[in-house]
């Protein structure tokens, strides 16, 4: 999975070393909704760039925690974007994907019974604006909601077990506009 990640963020700086806009960013993040238990702030960084004038790709990677601090989820999610013009200086868009998601635990009962939850793969929907403040920054703010299904095995025996653990994102942030 590790060199998935590598390949699309080459073709993503390949692709985009052709086109006139680049983004490449900053985020605040805030999860709720679906199985998120304690919501929580989180932050990330974004890169992304425009194929036309209404479709743009995205790579955004946005940390964040559930479960009293007990769980780190780091996810990286590939977005295609369509963009609908309101005014001259900004647009709202419509988007979806997949995303990566790593999920690191820090419940010490856990490691006594050796139970492991597996990184996933989820896919999203999202929808957002962006507002250029001039011609090289930009402002944005975006809800994202992942669909995921997490998977647990008991090391050193047949026992696993699947889990849906949907979540929300809001994010807002700062892009640099190349």
């Amino acid at each position: 999975m590790k060199k998935l990640i590598i390949t699309v963020c080459g073709l993503f700086v390949l692709a985009s070393l052709g086109h006139a806009q680049v983004k490449i960013g900053a985020h605040g993040a805030y999860s709720n909704a679906g199985d998120i238990e304690d919501e929580d702030l989180g932050f990330g960084a974004q890169f992304g760039f425009h194929v036309n004038e209404t479709l743009s790709m995205e790579l955004a990677g946005t940390r964040f925690k559930d479960f009293d601090d007990l769980v780190e989820i780091t996810t990286i999610a590939l977005t295609a974007r369509l963009g609908f013009p309101v005014s001259d200086t900004s647009d709202f868009y419509l988007g979806g994907g997949a995303n990566y998601n790593i999920i690191d635990l820090d419940i010490p009962d856990f490691d006594y019974f050796n139970v492991k939850i597996d990184d996933e793969i989820g896919f999203h929907a999202a929808a957002g604006l962006e507002i250029e403040v001039n011609h090289s920054l930009q402002l944005f703010a975006e809800y994202r909601y992942t669909f995921l299904e997490l998977t647990s095995t008991e090391e050193g025996s047949n026992m696993s077990g699947k889990d849906d653990y949907d979540f929300g994102l809001a994010r807002v942030g700062l892009n640099l506009v190349f």
